[in-house]
């Protein structure tokens, strides 16, 4: 298989992923609060990838990838995280999947503003395509497609991880997949921590998940690392 076609069957493994994502974090914040979930799915995707950092060549950050990395992990931890799962509370999976279908035509305007890449108004084509695909699902499964506050949250959520992968392609150029998984889970984790302080100073902190919702998180953390790597 050719890089190209290595590259896409990997793309398309990723879309697979997150489709079952979305009903999983609906799920487990039956258990947890945002934040913590956010959080304790970071922690176990850091585990996951510690475990099996000895069998992989790991490449050292240069200072500027260190700020390439911290620049990715407060768009895609900070932002994206937190009012991703806050935003199921109030929204729906479903409302998710449609709103984060958006995500490849945010990326492709955001890449050429930013990146100056070529615009290629085929690959609006078929974004708009998946789009009208996941809307199409959704409304035949009569899902609410009302706007709430929870919609708005997923809205600025998926704007946040549209602008991280643009730090992708720089850091790629030297850094394996691996190592830049491995590295914005830590960044992220750490970067996390106040986050899940203030959420315990409010009094919005909660954690109930028995064995079967740790199993559950354990799996999410998993299909992360997946996602990650693909």
């Amino acid at each position: 298989m050719s890089e190209h076609k290595s590259a896409i069957a990997g793309l398309f493994a990723v879309a697979i992923i997150w489709g079952v994502t979305y009903v999983l974090s609906a799920y487990l914040l039956r258990a947890f609060s945002p934040v913590l979930l956010s959080f304790l799915r970071i922690c176990v995707t850091g585990v996951l990838l510690l475990a099996v950092s000895r069998t992989q060549v790991i490449q050292q950050p240069t200072r500027r990838e260190w700020l390439l990395l911290l620049g990715s992990a407060v768009f895609f931890t900070l932002i994206q995280q937190p009012l991703y799962f806050i935003g199921l509370q109030f929204s729906t999976a479903a409302n998710a999947s449609l709103i984060y279908a958006v995500a490849p035509i945010a990326t492709l305007f955001l890449e050429a503003i930013f990146l100056r890449t070529r615009f290629s108004w085929l690959k609006v084509a078929g974004a708009l395509l998946g789009f009208l695909g996941v809307m199409v699902i959704v409304t035949f499964n009569g899902q609410s497609l009302k706007v709430s506050i929870g919609d708005v949250y997923l809205l600025i959520a998926m704007l946040g991880f549209s602008i991280s992968v643009l730090f992708t392609p720089h850091l790629s150029k030297r850094m394996s997949p691996f190592s830049i998984s491995l590295y914005s889970t830590l960044v992220g984790g750490v970067l996390m921590m106040p986050l899940v302080a203030g959420e315990s100073l409010i009094g919005q902190l909660k954690i109930h998940g028995d064995p079967f919702m740790w199993s559950l998180l354990a799996a999410g953390g998993l299909l992360n690392v997946l996602a990650g790597l693909w």
